[in-house]
């Protein structure tokens, strides 16, 4: 068969536009030469679409086109390939800098971030290299002008986001149409179009190139998808731990074994949520607690620190008693349309009037607010000085909050109320409904939900009605406010002097030059006292 014959008049679409979905139309390639006979057969036009963007939507001075054009062959065999770090793999290359992985991408992936003391950094530039080769579909575009499309793990969730990055090559006045943006969907609106796609378009090139060594690699590779044996690997990629993919499931394989062998007695319980052995056959979804706990920390943690969170959730598991913030508790996804520090404010008004708490009763004590609701709190002391604190709310169970006092924070009362009231955001508004929550608050763990919740607890900690209250009394005039006026608030309210003067900042209580000022004079008398 020449190449002028392999052409496929052929055409799908997997999955609903308003959530995700992708078409292609197999079609003939106009120049007709210069490829192999697998790409000319795939030559075709692409669509992908997430929540009612056509992200291949584009204009070149203009003019605008729906979709775009080009050898579709390599796209798929992407897809196949890294089909687990794609739906397993959460964490950046990087600790987290907030926002959508495709854009978040790009601020990473920039030569000054490799410059270290005058040489390049090969090792962080590779890893950064090698993560987005696993999760962005410009890398394979081999020529065409793709979207900057990205799709990695978010939580118990599936995350597609996309810049307006030109690719290189393209002609002057070309322009995806859509901008930057992000939306996370569940796992199945995703995976499943995706596994549809590759399985019917590669059985129809096949049947029109019978004999095709790269296609039968292709089909075995996209057969490979379902099988259960692969459940052991992309559990490890879930929970990430370790500096390479060829260490994740080694790691996570033996914190099971260390596990098991410390809890002999409770094998069944280590075994699910640490190593489950059913569900979809596509991805593994959230009943793999464990590993969505390892998601939110360091990949180089220490193996005994691994081990120590871990028990936390065997203990909370197994803990007697039920979850009396139950009745507050209301699943609240990230809103991107608002600041995270301007939702954590109306988080924080919300519990506060839920609890009808009055600015009479005087300071928060919110781990008073903690106990009072069964919520166990424990001190934990990590090797890993980065994570704060540790949420854990599972099944009927009391939630746990764990406080990790090797944190420079929590060394002082003031800092430990702070990790409190931040673990008490997690535990309220950000549980997954259908396998609740579980997070160490650190640099890894998602930054738009750490910054949510940081604002969150300075609300809860500094109401606007209690600050009012407070400078009543003490007769303070916030135009004129002085360092020891600063203090006599602090001393009432509990709180550092850096997070008041952070938060009366943020709630337009003091201007950022006086911030700026008074943060001086204290850092000045912090140094003389030392």
């Amino acid at each position: 068969m020449s190449h002028s014959d392999q052409n496929l008049d052929y055409g799908l679409r997997k999955g609903d536009p308003d959530r995700f979905a992708v078409r292609i139309e197999f079609c003939r390639d106009p120049e007709g030469s210069g490829l192999d006979a697998e790409d000319l057969l795939s030559w075709g036009r692409l669509q992908i679409w997430a929540g009612g963007r056509n992200l291949c939507q584009h204009h070149v001075d203009g003019v605008p086109f729906a979709e775009v054009t080009w050898s579709l062959l390599p796209v798929l065999e992407w897809l196949a390939r890294d089909w687990d770090a794609i739906f397993h793999e959460q964490k950046l290359p990087a600790a987290d800098p907030g926002g959508w992985a495709g854009p978040a991408m790009l601020r990473l992936n920039a030569p000054a971030r490799f410059e270290r003391r005058g040489a390049w950094d090969d090792e962080a530039a590779g890893r950064t290299d090698a993560w987005a080769r696993r999760h962005s579909l410009m890398f394979h575009r081999h020529g065409g002008l793709f979207p900057d499309v990205w799709i990695r793990r978010f939580g118990s969730l599936a995350e597609v986001s996309w810049t307006d990055l030109v690719p290189a090559g393209a002609p002057a006045g070309f322009q995806f149409s859509n901008g930057s943006g992000g939306l996370a969907l569940p796992l199945d609106d995703v995976a499943h179009p995706l596994g549809s796609l590759l399985e019917d378009s590669v059985a129809a090139m096949r049947r029109a190139l019978p004999g095709s060594v790269r296609l039968d690699a292709l089909a075995r590779s996209i057969g490979g998808l379902r099988i259960p044996d692969r459940r052991p690997r992309r559990v490890g990629i879930l929970a990430g731990l370790g500096s390479s993919p060829e260490d994740w499931q080694r790691r996570w394989e033996d914190l099971v074994e260390r596990l098991q062998a410390r809890l002999p007695g409770q094998a069944d319980l280590v075994r699910s949520l640490f190593h489950p052995v059913s569900g979809p056959d596509l991805y593994v979804g959230g009943e793999c607690a464990g590993a969505l706990m390892f998601a939110s920390v360091a990949p180089d943690l220490n193996e005994q620190d691994a081990l120590d969170l871990a028990s936390l959730m065997i203990d909370q598991a197994g803990e007697e008693g039920s979850d009396g913030l139950a009745d507050f508790v209301r699943p609240a996804p990230l809103n991107r349309s608002l600041p995270p520090w301007d939702e954590g404010y109306q988080l924080a008004s919300e519990w506060m009037e839920a609890i009808g708490w009055a600015p009479e009763a005087g300071f928060v004590d919110v781990e008073a607010d903690l106990v009072r609701f069964g919520v166990v709190v424990r001190d934990i002391r990590l090797v890993n000085r980065e994570i704060g604190g540790v949420s854990i709310a599972r099944g009927p169970a009391p939630p746990r909050v764990a406080v990790n006092l090797a944190h420079p924070r929590n060394a002082y009362a003031s800092g430990r109320r702070f990790t409190l009231a931040h673990e008490l955001c997690h535990l309220l508004f950000d549980r997954d409904q259908a396998i609740g929550l579980q997070i160490a608050s650190g640099p890894w763990a998602p930054a738009d939900l750490e910054r949510r919740a940081n604002a969150f607890a300075a609300a809860v900690l500094m109401p606007d009605a209690l600050i009012d209250r407070v400078a009543g009394r003490l007769g303070l005039q916030f135009d004129s406010v002085t360092r020891a006026d600063v203090y006599r608030l602090c001393e009432v309210m509990q709180v550092s002097p850096s997070a008041a003067l952070a938060h009366l900042q943020n709630r337009g209580w003091i201007t950022e030059t006086q911030r700026e000022s008074l943060l001086a004079e204290h850092e000045r008398a912090r140094l003389m006292e030392e």
